[in-house]
């Protein structure tokens, strides 16, 4: 038995190892070539990129081998022990390396000169939210001015039962701009003065709340959480008009975050080409003039931990932007941060 644990465990480094390395001179030969990407006018050097690929590749196959170890062999094997204490060891280090790079890029960044000032006002801000009680979740829901039923949908469905649970320690809020010119504004905004005096869960700035602002919005979400929520653990973003399993997501980000500090977890697209024709998506050559997008997350859901929004508002403020928001802020300024996009089986959803 031991003679076969130690060529498990010598087979799993070397494939650790050179996995390790073929990933490495894959990115060195993949970033010598010209970028199709807006990354050359992020000012970020490409080693600090080769370090922040050779650390996630890292945590991923250790986990993997230490899941293997722990499945295939008897916990008492003394190789097995031992080798699992190595990887113990070799996480914490890898750790180290983790922060220091997410370090230096959030340097970066925040030398860079603040181009996007969002200084919006509020209109309705409930500060004391996330002060009342100990917060681990955070679930943020961007929504329309006049989506009053879904906002009450929302409250009545498995978000609402999860906020419930003490136990979760999650609170549940609705991000809203102001009422867009053209309609009834002055009835909207009664309306939602009214919701926010009943239920107390909606944040609202004075920008005007289209689908073309968006990126506002999302910048709004980002910029409340780090703000008024600092010190919960994981911001759920949802659209108001989806069903999702709350319990199933928030242990994915539990399990990720045991082996990145930061990180956004959805339903990832690559290779999108912008779109030039008379589409919803349509964006100019002159705002975006490269041949297809970075890869980047669906808005519809996505999670983080907070630290990530922190760092996403700061490259926000300081990144010339695009108005598709899921592209600009999981796409180009997630990448300026070093920050990795991940798809995980559990991390859906399905439209109410």
């Amino acid at each position: 038995m031991r003679f076969s644990t130690r060529y498990l465990i010598g087979g799993t480094l070397t494939v650790y190892v050179i996995t390790t390395a073929i990933m490495l001179v894959s990115f060195f030969k993949k970033h010598s070539c010209d970028n199709i990407y807006p990354y050359d006018a992020l000012s970020v050097d490409r080693l600090d990129y080769s370090l922040f690929e050779f650390v996630s590749i890292s945590q991923v196959l250790r986990s993997q081998i230490e899941e293997t170890l722990k499945s295939e062999l008897p916990p008492a094997v003394d190789d097995t022990l031992v080798i699992l204490d190595d990887l113990k060891a070799l996480n914490n280090v890898m750790h180290q390396m983790e922060r220091h790079v997410d370090e230096r890029a959030a340097r970066l960044v925040l030398s860079q000169p603040v181009i996007n000032y969002h200084n919006f006002s509020y209109i309705h801000n409930p500060t004391y939210y996330c002060t009342e009680s100990q917060i681990n979740v955070i679930l943020i829901i961007p929504s329309a001015t006049t989506n009053f039923e879904k906002r009450m949908a929302a409250r009545r469905g498995n978000k609402r039962d999860y906020v419930l649970n003490v136990e979760n320690r999650a609170k549940l809020l609705f991000f809203l701009g102001s009422p867009s010119r053209g309609g009834n504004i002055h009835t909207v905004q009664k309306n939602i003065d009214q919701e926010m005096k009943e239920f107390g869960d909606i944040v609202q700035e004075d920008f005007e709340d289209s689908y073309k602002n968006n990126r506002l919005k999302s910048v709004s979400m980002l910029r409340w959480v780090s703000t008024y929520c600092s010190t919960a653990k994981f911001v759920l973003r949802t659209d108001d008009d989806i069903e999702v399993n709350v319990s199933a997501l928030i242990s994915v980000l539990h399990r990720t975050s045991h082996s990145l500090n930061n990180f956004i977890i959805g339903m990832k697209r690559t290779k999108d080409p912008p779109r030039r024709d008379n589409s919803k998506y349509y964006i100019s050559e002159q705002e975006y003039p490269y041949p297809v997008f970075p890869p980047y997350l669906l808005g519809g859901l996505l999670g983080y931990p907070v630290s990530t929004a922190r760092l996403l508002y700061e490259a926000a403020m300081r990144t010339q932007p695009i108005w598709l928001e899921d592209v600009y802020i999981t796409g180009i300024c997630a990448y300026k941060l070093h920050i990795p996009i991940l798809e995980d089986p559990e991390f859906v959803f399905k439209h109410e």
